[in-house]
């Protein structure tokens, strides 16, 4: 696999951001030490200065990522990672859009 660009982010201020290439010898399985996430909290402390960064969101639908399977879906080219210090996604989370219809009918 190639290595791959993504963005990080602050997730409480999503102006501060910084780019980052993911070698192509990292993984995706978290509790790797060259994995993704390692890398992405490497550079979140140094560039972005998060103290503790400990959550990891998708900046286009707020999904948060915690298995190897969500870092496998979720990085990828010009990917937008948020880093939190803990707190929640800040952002809207975009729905299923039939579940969305169907709470809107009353379903």
């Amino acid at each position: 696999m190639p290595a791959i660009r993504v963005t990080i982010a602050v997730n409480a201020q999503q102006s501060i951001k910084a780019p980052l290439i993911l070698p192509a010898a990292a993984l995706p399985d978290p509790s790797a030490s060259n994995s993704y996430q390692s890398l992405i909290i490497k550079t979140a402390q140094a560039k972005l200065r998060v103290k503790k960064p400990s959550r990891f969101f998708v900046a286009r639908d707020g999904q948060e990522l915690l298995s190897e399977d969500d870092w496998k879906a979720a990085i990828q080219n010009d990917a937008i990672i948020l880093v939190s210090a803990g707190e929640e996604y800040v952002g809207v989370r975009k729905e299923n859009a039939s579940t969305s219809f169907g709470a809107i009918q009353g379903r």
